[in-house]
Order: structure tokens, then sequence, then C-alpha cells
């Protein structure tokens, strides 16, 4: 006798169907406000950067200590960028006073993910850095728990990171640590209850959301822009490298991180990449090579597209 697939009822799908009704319902009405306040360019902005924090984090052999076998920075940085698309996504579905499915508790669960998780990045790679100094045949801590079999360190341990030379330079310029202290504690009292937004309905949920997502990505730009403070720099990459960019200096939108980071935080982040040796190199290389023509521009662009038409090999 075949096993027959089970069948799914009317009335099993009619709680999935109503909630996701509500949720369409809550787009329109969330994207209406994004309107009448003027906030599509902005959110345009924070979009386009969080899907590039896998770049703003990425280091490669330029520059890197680590050798080819080490998992990527910028792959867990990917993971930051799925939190924070998904975090907006669940903000977006939460309908003001109406749904029975609370969307908007877990978006900013993942806020605090993304954050956490972007620390937990560079502590890391500092640890490993610092490990390959005294022991060459350290095991790198971080594809373990890239592969989910470490746990991620605590908070006391992440704020080691606080103690490099580079962060204790942004310290020194804007307090960062407190603006970061401050909107960490938040997230802790919406996530534990402390602050119960599901009964707040005096306010505008999804504003006070929009808020929160903001402050975090530019939390974790800072964050990234001192570990690599090349992204702020306004280089002539394209010039040099058409579309074969090396990976560390590839889609970095320096202009963007300009116009969206506050101006004593850019201020800042220059003086640290005045006086940070790698950035200072990594800037020589890229003005010591010679501008391509036209020509060999449209033709790196050529090569890449032949790139994407190759199967993937060895895999």
């Amino acid at each position: 006798m075949t096993d027959q697939p089970a069948q799914i009822e009317d009335w099993q799908l009619e709680f999935p169907l109503r909630e996701l009704k509500g949720c369409d319902q809550a787009v329109s009405v969330n994207l209406k406000f994004i309107v009448e306040k003027k906030l599509q360019d902005k959110l345009d902005d924070y979009r386009f950067l969080t899907d590039r924090l896998s770049n703003l984090a990425h280091k490669d052999i330029l520059t890197s200590k680590l050798p080819l076998g080490f998992m990527s920075i910028g792959t867990a940085m990917s993971e930051v960028e799925r939190d924070l698309n998904t975090s907006l996504a669940l903000a977006f579905f939460h309908e003001q006073g109406g749904s029975r499915v609370n969307t908007l508790k877990p978006a900013f669960y993942l806020l605090r993910s993304a954050l956490e998780s972007t620390k937990t990045c560079i502590h890391y790679y500092h640890h490993y850095s610092s490990a390959l100094n005294n022991d060459a045949n350290s095991a790198p801590a971080m594809d373990n728990w890239i592969k989910g079999k470490e746990n991620t360190p605590n908070s006391r341990i992440l704020e080691n990171i606080f103690t490099h030379e580079k962060f204790v330079l942004l310290e020194n310029g804007v307090k960062f640590k407190t603006t970061l202290k401050k909107h960490e504690r938040r997230l802790e009292d919406i996530l534990h209850t402390k602050i119960r937004i599901s009964g707040a309905h005096n306010i505008n949920l999804f504003e006070y959301y929009l808020g929160y997502y903001f402050a975090i990505l530019i939390d974790i730009t800072i964050l990234l822009s001192v570990f690599k403070p090349i992204n702020i720099l306004e280089l002539p990459v394209f010039e040099k490298f058409g579309g074969n960019a090396p990976m560390i200096l590839d889609d970095l939108a320096p202009e963007l991180l300009r116009r969206i980071l506050p101006a004593n935080v850019i201020a800042t982040l220059d003086k640290i990449a005045e006086q940070d040796s790698e950035t200072q190199s990594l800037k020589a290389f890229v003005l010591a090579q010679p501008d391509l023509t036209k020509e060999e521009i449209d033709k790196s662009f050529d090569y890449l597209e032949e790139l994407t038409k190759k199967p993937e090999q060895g895999l």
C-alpha cells in the first residue's frame, strides 16, 4: 500500500491565511507612512547600505594575516545583512493594534542579533590575528562559531574589542560606547518586556521601530568603519580597477557613508584612517595603479559576465 500525502483541510489554512491578509494590509499602511513622512530616500540609502555590510567587513590577502582556509568575516556578515532585512520586513508586516501575530518583537530581536554578531565578528578577527602572532597553528575559533559549533561570547568578552587601538581612538573622539550601550539596553528592555511596546496604542509602533533600525545600522557601520577605515576613504577604485577591484576595496560606497554618518564621527574616522598603517598602505596601493582606459574598464566587466556564465567547479 502506497502512503498518500497528507491533505491540508480548509480549516487548517484559516489562521495563516487570515494573518497573511492582515500583514498585506499592514504593509500598505506602513508604506503610506513612509511616503507621508518623506522617508523613501532615507530608507533606500539604509537598505543599500545593509546589502553592503559584508563588503565593509571583508579583508582579503592584500592586508590580512589570515590564511585562505579561514572562513571570511564577510561570510558571517552576510548573516547580519539577512537579519537586518528580515527585521525590516517583519516590521512592515506589523498591523497597528490589529493582528494577533506580533511581528514587531522578533523584528527588534533581529536588530539585537545583527549588532551582537557584528561585534562577535570583530572580536574573533582580532582574537585570531593575535593568536597567529604567538602560535601559527592556533585553530580559528571563528570558523567553529560560524558553523554553529561554538557559542557566541558573552557581552563582557565582546567588550574587549574596544581595547584595540583604533576603537580607543574612536572613543576618545566621540564617546561611541555610551551611545552603543544606550541602544543595547533599550533593545534588552523591549525584548525582556520591561518596555511593553505591544500595549503602546498611543504611538505609531512602525515609526518607533524605524528609529531603532536606523540607529542600529549606524552603530554597525561605525563599528565596521573603525575595524576597516578604508571604508570611508573616497579613492579612485573604479578608475584603477574597473569591475575587477580587490574584494577588500569592492563596492564600499564611501560617499554614502560620509552622507549618513554624523560629521563628528567622520572627522574621527578620518583621523583613525590617517594613523592606521594598514589603511595607508592600501591607499598607496590604489593610487599607484595606472588609470584604466574606457576599453579596459569595459573589458573588465565583460570578464565578470563570462565568469557568471560558467558552471561552478569543485563544489
